[in-house]
């Protein structure tokens, strides 16, 4: 049985349609194949996942974590809707993103095995942010 870990950023709507309702629709068709989902707001030591899978910018305190599942040999996914590396001054969601978080993000790039992104243009804008 292979196991995902998705990561669950917030409790916020975005992350309810974003994330959430999106493994309520797969989970039985992947268990069903032999995949079963790990989600939660934490990363949990004790789960021993074959994929992790982060949403939108990281959280300062993950990154100690993800570089430790990195040296294991784990696949870690980055996964994003919104270029989060330009949200205008006049979206809400703009002052939850600093610029230090940027900035870590970008250099952290080189971990992600896969980045997933909604849109070719979204994935064309995160290849040299």
């Amino acid at each position: 049985m292979s196991k995902i870990f998705i990561h669950i950023p917030d409790s916020t709507a975005c992350s309810y349609y974003r994330v959430i309702l999106p493994i309520m629709q797969c989970y039985s068709d992947l268990s069903k194949e032999g995949i079963q989902l790990v989600c939660s707001d934490h990363i949990a030591e004790h789960e021993q996942c074959d994929v992790y899978i982060f949403h939108r910018i990281i959280k300062n305190d993950f990154w100690q974590a993800i570089y430790k599942l990195k040296t294991q040999g784990k696949r870690i996914v980055w996964q994003l809707d919104d270029d989060v590396f330009n949200v205008p001054s006049t979206n809400p969601a703009s002052h939850k993103i600093h610029e230090n978080d940027k900035k870590r993000t970008t250099e952290q790039l080189f971990y992600w095995d896969s980045i997933i992104t909604t849109t070719q243009n979204l994935a064309d804008s995160i290849a040299c942010p």
